[in-house]
């Protein structure tokens, strides 16, 4: 699509053009509709001259700029008849990256800046009786089957439209899967975790049902700290901050601010798929942060990549973590054989934070050669990591005949690893937490490895689990 770079700087592919990428119309056989902030003539160019859209509009399709799919629906309002656009909508509540919710807030906006858009009085001409059926799909993760008018979901509610709940909602909110071979992930909505890894032989995390709220951090993204934080209190640049405390018998804020809040797709692609937040201000916390974790099945594994970009006014500081359960399909922990390229460790107290360091050799933590786990209870953090030639530190579990490997790159300097034996006893021992860190627990408070993210500064980090071939 050489007609979006051709318009320059902030241009995107919009309209029927947006609309064929997000698969919800035919591909245009005439003009290519792209959207602008200057005016452009070229051959077979249709170009809607309009201001820079927010990032929270616009997405990514094929790696090609386009309006987000709830915003390609609005413009689409604005050239289909109210007969053809039904059909438009209907197809795009096929497509699991439509967060029906936004297209709400979106003609609220719209109408607040302009009055009452061509786009409105269509959506609020629909019929609010009309009928309509929820998607359905297989379990081998096909395309779901839509049928009926999706328009009979919304009805009018003051300005805006809304959505009409129409089934109940899981727990974590949209599901999002990817697939690579034999491989499957499933992302959600709500913290942009990863609920399931698998492949063919079977679970490689011990994951959580769809019908089930998360538990034990399973498959959660921990920004903008990971692990503890004592008294949930800290300073920076002068400034005390009190963040609430999430863990409370231990008197600690665990685990950042944005494992329950609500992630957007921004982009997706065979194999691939990008969740995006923005973390705004708050009491305890300083800074504005545009999060993505873009999650990758290859031929190698899963690759998970985290991108952080201070867009607020004033510094702010910055750690992250992760908090996958390895379990390779089996009945508990206590099967696996455990190898940590790790020379040393943090001794802490009982509210888990750190008191001191000490070295691995000689301690029941020297798992640097492969060990049983067998009856230990692991809640430790490791430190002074070996790496490859690759830059990678790894972690290797083997349960029977299965094996995977979890590395972490540089940004990571500290592995978190637990065995799960304060979780509910339902889950206890099901899964052992491997926990990529950038920061110590704590680090807020002690300034230990905090990233100091400038306005516009950049942190980007990366781990990934390897399975053998």
């Amino acid at each position: 699509m050489v007609a979006v770079p051709a318009c320059g700087e902030g241009a995107l592919l919009s309209h029927r053009a947006a609309a064929a990428l997000w698969d919800i119309q035919p591909t245009p056989s005439v003009s290519i509709h792209v959207t602008s902030p200057a005016p452009h003539q070229l051959p077979g160019l249709r170009c809607n001259r309009s201001r820079i859209l927010a990032p929270r509009d616009c997405a990514k399709r094929d790696g090609i700029p386009l309006p987000a799919l709830a915003r390609t629906l609005l413009d689409l309002a604005e050239i289909l008849s109210p007969q053809r656009l039904p059909t438009a909508v209907d197809a795009a509540q096929c497509n699991e990256t439509l967060n029906v919710s936004e297209v709400g807030s979106l003609l609220t906006r719209a109408t607040a800046a302009v009055g009452r858009p061509r786009s409105e009085r269509r959506w609020a001409s629909w019929p609010d009786a009309a009928p309509f059926a929820q998607p359905t799909g297989g379990s081998d993760g096909s395309r779901p089957r839509c049928s009926g008018s999706w328009a009979g979901s919304w009805h009018r509610a003051g300005r805006g439209i809304v959505p009409a709940v129409s089934a109940p909602r899981p727990p974590s909110g949209d599901q999002h899967e990817i697939r690579h071979g034999d491989q499957r992930a499933v992302l959600v909505e709500v913290g942009g975790g990863l609920r399931v890894y698998e492949t063919g032989a079977g679970p490689v995390l011990d994951g959580y049902g769809e019908d089930e709220r998360c538990g034990g951090g399973r498959g959660q993204p921990l920004m903008p700290w990971p692990n503890r934080l004592g008294d949930g209190r800290y300073e920076f640049d002068g400034r005390p901050q009190q963040l609430p405390l999430t863990e409370v018998e231990a008197r600690t804020a665990i685990h950042g601010l944005v494992r329950w809040a609500n992630w957007t797709v921004a982009e997706r692609g065979a194999g691939r798929l990008v969740m995006a937040h923005r973390l705004y201000p708050q009491p305890g916390w300083p800074g504005t942060l545009d999060l993505s974790i873009e999650y990758v099945l290859g031929d190698d594994g899963l690759t998970v990549t985290t991108t952080a970009v201070n867009t607020g006014r004033s510094p702010c500081p910055f750690g992250v973590g992760f908090h996958p359960y390895l379990s390779l399909g089996v009945a508990a922990v206590d099967e696996m054989t455990l190898t940590v390229a790790a020379e040393r460790y943090l001794e802490a107290d009982d509210r888990g934070l750190p008191v001191g360091v000490r070295g691995v050799q000689g301690t029941p933590l020297d798992y640097r050669r492969p060990r049983d786990i067998g009856v230990a209870r692991l809640d430790s953090c490791f430190m002074d990591l070996s790496r490859g030639q690759d830059g990678r530190a790894r972690v290797n579990v083997q349960a029977g005949a299965r094996s995977a490997s979890l590395w972490v790159d540089g940004a990571f300097d500290y592995l978190m690893l637990f065995t799960g034996d304060t979780l509910p006893a339902a889950r206890r021992r099901q899964g052992l937490a491997v926990e990529p860190m950038s920061c110590p627990p704590d680090a807020l408070r002690s300034g230990e490895a905090i990233v100091r993210l400038e306005p516009g500064g950049r942190f980007a980090a990366a781990w990934g689990i390897t399975l053998p071939s």
